[in-house]
This record gives C-alpha cells, sequence and structure tokens, in this order.
C-alpha cells in the first residue's frame, strides 16, 4: 500500500513540476510577445508622429532668400596685395525663431565679381565653408516669389547699364593688347557674365606675364 502510495505521490510530484515548467515557459512566451506588440506600437507611434512632422513640413511654404559675401584672395603676401572676390549666398529657410534669428539650408552660391573665374569653383568651396546655419533674420534679403527673383535680375541689370559700362568688343585680337589693357577688358568680360571670354584673356595674360 505505502508503495503505490509512494508511487501516486512521485507521479503528482513529476506533473506538477512538469505543469508548473510549461506554465513558467508559456508566461514568458506570453511576456514576451506583450512587450514586442507594445514595441510594435511604440515605433509605429513614432512613425506616425515623424510622418505627421515631414507632411507638414511639405505643406509649409519654402521661404528663399540671400545673403552677400566678399573673400579677399592675398597674391602676394609680402606687400600685403589682395584680389577681392564677391559672392552671393541663395539660401532656404527652415524655421524660424521669436530670438530673431532662423534656420537656413544652403541652396547655390553664385560669384558675381572677381579678378579670375579659374577661382570661382575655389571661392564657392571657401563660401560654402563658411555657411553659418542660423542667421538674423535681417541679415537676408528674402524672396517671397519668382516674380521677387525675376525683379532683382532686372535691377541688377538696370543697375550695370545706369553705370554705363562699355560691352567688350568682339573678336578682338588679344595677343595685340597690353597687361593692363587686358586686365581692364577681362574685368569687363566678368561684369557682363561672359565667362568663356574671360576665360579666353586670362590666357593671354598669362601668356605675357
Amino acid at each position: 500500500m505505502q508503495i503505490f502510495i509512494l508511487i501516486a505521490f512521485g507521479t503528482f510530484f513529476v506533473l506538477s513540476v512538469l505543469f508548473l515548467s510549461f506554465y513558467i515557459k508559456e508566461r514568458n512566451r506570453r511576456d514576451k510577445l506583450a512587450s514586442g506588440v507594445k514595441k510594435l506600437e511604440s515605433d509605429l507611434s513614432i512613425l506616425n508622429k515623424k510622418y505627421e512632422i515631414a507632411v507638414q513640413e511639405l505643406k509649409k511654404p519654402t521661404k528663399k532668400g540671400y545673403f552677400k559675401g566678399s573673400i579677399n584672395l592675398i597674391i602676394d603676401k609680402e606687400k600685403n596685395i589682395g584680389q577681392l572676390y564677391e559672392y552671393v549666398v541663395h539660401v532656404n529657410e527652415v524655421e524660424r525663431y521669436t530670438n530673431g534669428e532662423c534656420k537656413i539650408k544652403l541652396d547655390y552660391i553664385d560669384v558675381v565679381s572677381g579678378f579670375d573665374p579659374g577661382q570661382y569653383s575655389w571661392i564657392k568651396e571657401s563660401a560654402s565653408r563658411r555657411f553659418p546655419s542660423i542667421m538674423k533674420i535681417s541679415d537676408i534679403e528674402w524672396l517671397e516669389s519668382e516674380d521677387s527673383i525675376k525683379e532683382l535680375r532686372k535691377e541688377k541689370l538696370e543697375k550695370l547699364n545706369s553705370l554705363n559700362v562699355p560691352t567688350p568688343p568682339v573678336n578682338q585680337n588679344y595677343s595685340s593688347m597690353t597687361i593692363d589693357e587686358l586686365k581692364d577688358l577681362l574685368q569687363l568680360a566678368i561684369q557682363h557674365e561672359e565667362y568663356e571670354k574671360a576665360a579666353q584673356i586670362r590666357n593671354e595674360l598669362n601668356k605675357k606675364k
């Protein structure tokens, strides 16, 4: 009789251990599943917020503007002689703050004056490295629309015409000109944005040096 009791007790004990082990494993599995569901819900919530922010940014009108800068390129350190290059930095507004400043993003850079067009790429790269991500709102000329950009170009041309700047001669024999004449002609070509002609004049200057 005692043997049967011991066998029954042993069987009950083994079954209890097996059941308890199964219960613990099942509970852990459910806890992990619940934790995974919560994490998934949290990730989905974050993605939805990012999506809403992205949509709002796309709906927000992009405000464009520009500011001017200059770089003095030293060509003779001993005599402290340099060449002044002026450029215009075109930007897009990202965010505006209550302290009178705004966050901006670089759009592109135009070099508007300078002696050697061959240096323009370097000037743009240098200006890009100097680019500030935050500026005062008042330091930027804002362009409200495409019409404003056209108006800016029109004003630039009118200003150039008002200076009575002569047009560089066409089909000029540069080899017969002096260095000073070539320098003056190069400035005219740059002012009229005739960069191909400016490159030819610069090459002729290099030959005479």
